[in-house]
């Protein structure tokens, strides 16, 4: 062999062994989705704490109700139920962030697929009253309550949690 020929052999076996590395890294793994589905972490279930880089949620208590057990004369409309669910959210960022009220969003997703977005924060002690979002200090935490009223048909499989605009969401699944 020439040195001409050892030279380009030499160079196809660094661009062969490069493209490889490429490819290993290119291997990352991401949440399948479609084009308008919402960016996620990793899933997981009632009870476990998840972490998108900014916001650590966990959520504690998911119940169906007849009626409210705070008053027991706050019932749903016939053939539904109440839905509450407990969310712990612990600020994981540098800066006092808002949890709870309007800054974030409670999603039921049924195994068809179909959404249930009316969940509302309202007050553990008082589910006529919406509570309003709270401020929490880096590393503090804060308890918030999430009601709904679904049809008895309705069984959602999973939750979506929006906490952070352009952050990945939380999927909790039930």
């Amino acid at each position: 062999m020439t040195k001409k020929n050892v030279s380009l052999i030499l160079i196809a076996l660094m661009l062969v062994g490069g493209l490889a590395l490429d490819a290993g890294a290119a291997k990352k793994k991401e949440i399948p989705g479609g084009q308008n589905q919402l960016k996620g972490v990793d899933e997981g279930k009632v009870g476990a704490m998840l972490f998108n880089g900014v916001t650590r949620v966990c959520v504690n208590n998911f119940k169906y109700y007849d009626v409210d057990p705070n008053d027991p004369n706050n019932k749903p409309g016939a053939g539904e139920r109440f839905i509450a669910i407990e969310v712990l959210y612990k600020n994981g960022d540098h800066f006092t962030k808002s949890y709870g009220g309007p800054n974030c969003k409670v999603q039921l997703v049924d195994k068809d697929g179909q959404l249930f977005e009316k969940m509302r924060n309202v007050k553990k002690s008082d589910w006529r009253k919406y509570e309003g979002a709270a401020r929490v200090l880096p590393a503090a935490s804060l308890k918030a309550c999430y009601l709904g009223v679904i049809d008895k048909e309705y069984v959602p499989v999973r939750m979506i949690i929006i906490t952070d605009p352009g952050k990945p969401v939380f999927r909790i699944n039930l």
